[in-house]
């Protein structure tokens, strides 16, 4: 007996071979001798004794036949034509029809089947498929010749015909179409380019990332040459593509009705699965093989049948090499998918078959499950045993890639060869659109890696030694310095340091500073101009450096220092600008400017320029010419890749940095301040927010809450229809960077852990477009060209809807896209009530109007915070600063309180704290509010002011300007100030109160001056900037 080989097919020496069942006593049971495979005349994939073949692939392109092998097969199909009473029904005799085509091919070279030859072929090459486990149902082929047709159209109606014809409403007849012959044996004759008539695309994403299906992606581009503008999406049908037998190719769109041949995968118990969005086409129609038979070969011979379930779970959707969908849909079912003991692939492997099964049965459409089909399998070879004596079977395709032990096939011994007629695989559209290359031997590439290898060792030697030093508070320095370090390494050996590396006693810090050509700074601001916590001892150190301690270090350096802050604060970039200070005075040398980056504005756009301008100047300075100047390019790539879920409070955080403690807020109460209730731009709203455990106040009056706003749900679902190349909405994401020629991916700034939706809402300012980076980078796109004049034509009144509108069938890529949008920026607003109101908060918000592109536009927060409703969830923090206005310590000194709008917010908190000191039976002092405002409707807060006083719970006196009020004179609030000049004079010179300020800085420059005046009509010696000095006079304004 001879050992059974998987790809034993066709032995050296033919012997009969006993294929044994070996499942004990499981049923059916076979133990026979296959003798069939002693009748294949094709010496393909003969196995030598000394190595099996057997899990080898084996898909090369077949080739046109020689005339002995075209001769060979005429006489081995009629033979078995003729033999096979039960399926063929020839008209004529065997010798007379044998004669005929002998003559034919001495006469052209070729012969054409009759119509039940050709069906006969078709159905017989099914039965004799080694690789197909469903072709029990061979007699069933409905066989369609279409030989007569000639043009690419002419073959895709009748395509669109059949297919219709084979979907049968769900009810899949196998069919296959068959159309005319390879005449031409120096070309590919007809062929259908596409693996399967329903098949999906793979768009190559510019991070090197494929949306879609990976086997499809020279397909996919092959159509885009020829004209197709696809979406971009993950399941996106290709159009067909057919070169005739003229080698002319033209592409045709499916139509819609096919289009719909389509099934959504869905899980009835568990809805993480439902939510991916995942589809599949309702039938495999394979079109991709010829049909040989008779030594003709039909290379367009689409056959289609029903799938079997794990070839669209596993083998499509889970398979590393397509969808790749393991690790996704494990994380979607919350599964450990960190250990392989967690079994999380078995059961995402069983889940996702359950799904595809249950979605095709739900959709009326046939599918057949890996059990059923293995029986059916099993009863087939039994049957073609006892029929032919032997059922040629491949074991590694036959049995289903899920439950294998648990299958009759899997313990089933089976035998691979080929018979004729058959189906074969044909050239690739790869081998025959591009052009053949030659082929390198091994001793050829091996001496072009040894050569470019000591190039490459030569020139490191050369290369400099930079430093890049950084001092961080919450993680963007580090980032920036991370991708300066990607950038540098074109030309330059780079040595990446942290300022918590410093240690005088241990001076390896600054001696790797003294090494370097050139040392980059990049370091951040924290608070009102300290340096980060990390960087404590540096700046202790420099600041040595004046009684001339450590300054060896120093000398003859180059340097470049960019400074991160935010304009919210006094002194941005404050600690940058010290080190850049400090060093020159010692006689460092900055090779460029001083560089800013501030977060209220395009902070990364500004590093890019800086960062590139240092690289220029750098590579100028000190790249030898043996090494060459390294290119500039500094474009970057970004993609989404699967992280550990995290909570989305605990994401905000981890972007905000542990600075600041993000809270959840709930709004509790909503009140819109205008008396004229259709008037609704001014509103308090009250938030509730779970208090520390030790009693300590929260916020002072006078401080701010930073809230974290969120891009409107619409605007959010607008860009998520627009883009490619988008994850799955409810997984968790980080988005990662490549710098230009780096072979790592790093993380982004970005935080990971929240999902794409939230991603959109919270990270990314999808209203502020930084036009530059962004048109840039779209320009740089193929398709561009087309709508250039769209995107030019006024660039300043551009916004991402525009640009994404423009372009369109066109679609950008999500992470290139987004990632070059500004960060989305936290909004300040002064607390507008008391700390001692344990675990709650108001804010007074205007909303924000103007008009752009002739439409009313709102501003993102304030539109955010009026379209909440009472319960919704609300992140920010608190923030406290030296340089705020504080409320006088003294309760009992007298206060002037002065604003416009919501400018009154800051003076609410402070009027509230003074009602609390009151009922507690602390006395307090004369309050004297001037506000100013549009119009009457717009008197905020008079009522509770008023009531105040009214009730002797506070002595408060209150003057309005409104500068709008129908009938009356305009009237602003610094006029006020004037007006009641001798009242203001008494509060804050006689009786030492303060005066306090908030409103826009026009309005603040306006009060000053009115003051100035009050105070120089009393012949006053005390000036607006002695009142500063004291805290007297304290002011906040905005833009």
């Amino acid at each position: 007996r001879i050992q059974i080989l998987f790809e034993g097919m066709t032995c050296p020496v033919k012997k009969n071979i006993e294929l044994r069942y070996l499942g004990g006593d499981m049923e059916p049971n076979i133990a026979v001798t296959d003798l069939l495979h002693k009748e294949t005349k094709d010496g393909r994939n003969k196995c030598p004794f000394t190595e099996c073949r057997g899990s080898m692939l084996s898909r090369e392109g077949r080739s046109p036949l020689t005339p002995e092998t075209k001769a060979k097969q005429i006489q081995e199909f009629y033979d078995n034509y003729y033999q096979d009473v039960s399926n063929a029904k020839p008209k004529i005799p065997k010798e007379e029809r044998l004669s005929q085509v002998l003559a034919e091919v001495k006469r052209t070279g070729m012969y054409d089947h009759t119509e039940d030859e050709l069906a006969w072929a078709a159905r017989t090459a099914w039965r004799n498929a080694a690789r197909c486990v469903g072709r029990s149902m061979w007699k069933t082929l409905v066989v369609k010749d279409e030989r007569h047709l000639t043009t690419p159209r002419q073959m895709f109606s009748k395509i669109c015909e059949h297919f219709r014809f084979t979907h049968n409403k769900g009810n899949i007849i196998p069919t296959a179409v068959v159309f005319d012959q390879r005449r031409d044996d120096t070309t590919p004759g007809i062929r259908i380019w596409n693996r399967l008539i329903l098949s999906f695309a793979g768009h190559t994403q510019e991070n090197g990332d494929i949306v879609g299906d990976p086997s499809n992606v020279f397909l996919t581009d092959l159509a885009k040459e020829l004209g197709w503008k696809p979406q971009g999406k993950a399941f996106e049908l290709l159009p067909i593509i057919i070169t005739d037998a003229n080698q002319n190719t033209e592409w045709f769109e499916l139509p819609e009705d096919i289009k719909g041949y389509l099934v959504d995968i869905k899980h009835s118990t568990i809805p993480e699965i439902s939510k991916l969005g995942i589809r599949w086409y309702a039938i495999p129609s394979v079109s991709f093989m010829m049909l040989e038979a008779g030594g003709i070969q039909y290379t367009a011979a689409p056959i289609a049948g029903f799938y079997q379930d794990t070839e669209i779970s596993i083998m499509d959707l889970l398979a590393t090499s397509r969808y790749n969908l393991m690790e996704t849909i494990g994380r979607a079912m919350n599964l450990d998918v960190t250990v392989n003991t967690s079994y999380w692939k078995t059961v995402v492997g069983l889940e996702l078959t359950r799904a595809v099964y249950d979605s095709f049965k739900n959709a009326g459409v046939t599918i057949v499950d890996h059990f059923t089909i293995s029986d059916r399998f099993q009863s087939f070879m039994k049957e073609e045993m006892e029929q032919r004596g032997g059922c040629p079977a491949d074991w590694v395709w036959i049995v289903p890639p899920l439950s294998g032990g648990l299958l009759p096939t899997f313990h089933q011994e089976m035998l691979r060869y080929t018979l004729h007629p058959s189906f074969e695989y044909e050239m690739d559209a790869e081998e025959y659109f591009v052009k053949p290359r030659r082929k390198l031997t091994f001793r050829g590439v091996a001496w072009i890696v040894y050569f470019f290898t000591m190039k490459a060792v030569q020139k490191f030697k050369q290369r400099k030694m930079i430093s890049i030093v950084y001092a961080t508070e919450t993680g963007t320095s580090r980032e920036y310095a991370k991708s300066s370090v990607e950038l540098f390494e074109y030309g330059f050996n780079v040595n990446l340091m942290s300022m918590d590396e410093v240690d005088l006693n241990e001076p390896n810090f600054y001696q790797r500073i003294k090494d370097s050509v050139m040392t980059i700074f990049i370091v951040s601001t924290f608070g009102v101009g300290q340096s980060p916590l990390m960087a404590t001892t540096f700046n202790n150190h420099l600041k040595s450096l004046e009684d001339r301690k450590g300054i060896r270090w120093f000398e003859d350096l180059k340097f470049g220092v960019f400074g991160l802050g935010s304009s919210d604060y006094p002194n941005l970039a404050a600690f940058g600008k010290t080190i850049h200070t400090k060093l020159k005075e010692v006689g460092a040398e900055p090779i460029v400017d001083f560089g800013v980056g501030d977060d209220q504005k395009d902070q990364e756009a500004a590093f890019e320029t800086w960062i590139n301008k240092i690289y220029h100047e750098s590579c100028k300075r000190f790249l030898p010419s043996a090494v060459g100047g390294a290119s500039t390019n500094t474009a970057t790539l970004y993609r989404w890749r699967l992280e550990n879920a995290k909570p989305i409070h605990s994401v905000l955080q981890s972007y905000v940095g542990n600075a600041r403690t993000v809270r959840e807020f709930k709004v509790s109460k909503i009140q819109n301040l205008s008396l004229d209730k259709e008037e609704d731009r001014f509103f308090l709203i009250t938030l509730q927010f779970e208090p520390s455990e030790e009693y300590i106040l929260e916020f002072q009056p006078g401080d701010h809450i930073a809230i974290l706003p969120k891009n409107s749900d619409t605007l959010v679902e607008y860009i998520h229809d627009s883009l490619t190349n988008e994850p799955f909405d409810d997984l968790p994401l980080r988005l990662e960077i490549k710098g230009a020629g780096s072979n790592s991916w790093n993380v982004s700034t970005f935080p990971g852990g929240m999902n794409y939706r939230d991603f959109l809402s919270y990270f990314i300012d999808l209203h502020r477009v930084p036009l530059d980076r962004v048109l840039s980078y779209v320009k740089s796109k193929d398709f561009v060209h087309d709508h250039y004049s769209d995107l030019t034509a006024d660039p300043d009144t551009l916004e991402l809807e525009d640009i994404i509108e423009a372009i369109k069938p066109n679609r950008l890529e999500s992470p290139g896209l987004l990632a070059r949008l500004d960060n989305m920026k936290k909004r300040l607003y002064s607390v507008a009530s008391s700390p001692m109101d344990t675990g709650k908060v108001s804010i007074l918000i205007s909303l924000s109007e103007f008009q752009k592109n002739g439409k009313k536009r709102y501003g993102l927060c304030s539109e955010y915070l009026k379209k909440l409703s009472v319960g919704d969830r609300v992140y920010g923090y608190f923030m406290s600063s030296d340089i705020q206005m504080r409320l006088d310590e003294n309760p009992q000194r007298p206060m002037v309180l002065v604003s416009a709008g919501s400018g009154f917010a800051p003076f609410r908190s402070f009027i509230n704290h003074r009602v609390v000191q009151s009922k507690c039976g602390i006395r307090t002092g004369k309050i004297l509010i001037l506000f100013g405002c549009r119009s009457r409707n717009v008197d905020i807060l008079k009522d509770e002011t008023n009531y105040l006083n009214d009730r002797n719970i506070l002595q408060i006196e209150r003057h309005t300007a409104f500068s709008r009020e129908p009938g009356e004179e305009k009237q602003y609030v610094q006029d006020l100030v004037r007006i009641h000049g001798d009242e203001v004079y008494r509060i804050i010179v006689n009786q030492g109160g303060s005066l306090y300020v908030c409103g826009s800085q026009r309005m603040a420059m306006g009060v000053e001056q009115s003051l100035e005046k009050v105070l120089k009509d009393k012949h006053c010696a005390i000036t607006v900037n002695d009142l500063r000095a004291t805290k007297n006079y304290q002011e906040e304004f905005y833009d």
